[in-house]
């Protein structure tokens, strides 16, 4: 099997549970928003599901990011965007660079999550 064939099987399926990554990642930004507008009445247990919902989102996207991780870094020892198959490469490459963002901001989410104040 090729490096090509092999990004191009990993890709259908990482691009899958990046676009899953993505959109519950917005949802957990927009509850995390709602629950620190000052809800006076966050109890303990829905601080603890939201910050185990973040994490646990955090541990998916990095370990989907760890396993891809070998593969990313043939295809940048093999690069050269002009190649015949060099363009399914390069994206395979900006798709990473751009999953640290996405591991950056769900662990800020998580961190957000973590301070939130529950109610005495």
């Amino acid at each position: 099997m090729t490096l090509t064939d092999e990004i191009s099987s990993f890709g259908s399926l990482v691009g899958l549970m990046l676009a899953l990554a993505t959109l519950l990642t917005v949802n957990r930004a927009n509850g995390l928003a709602e629950l620190g507008k000052g809800n006076p009445t966050l109890s303990k247990c829905e601080k603890r599901r939201e910050v185990t919902l973040d994490v646990l989102l955090t541990v998916v996207t990095i370990l989907t990011f760890l396993g891809g991780l070998p593969l990313a870094v043939r295809a940048v020892h093999e690069l050269h965007p002009l190649a015949h198959e060099g363009p399914i490469r390069s994206v395979l490459i900006m798709v990473w660079v751009l999953l640290v963002g996405l591991i950056g901001w769900q662990i800020r989410l998580a961190i957000a999550a973590f301070k939130l104040k529950v109610s005495p």
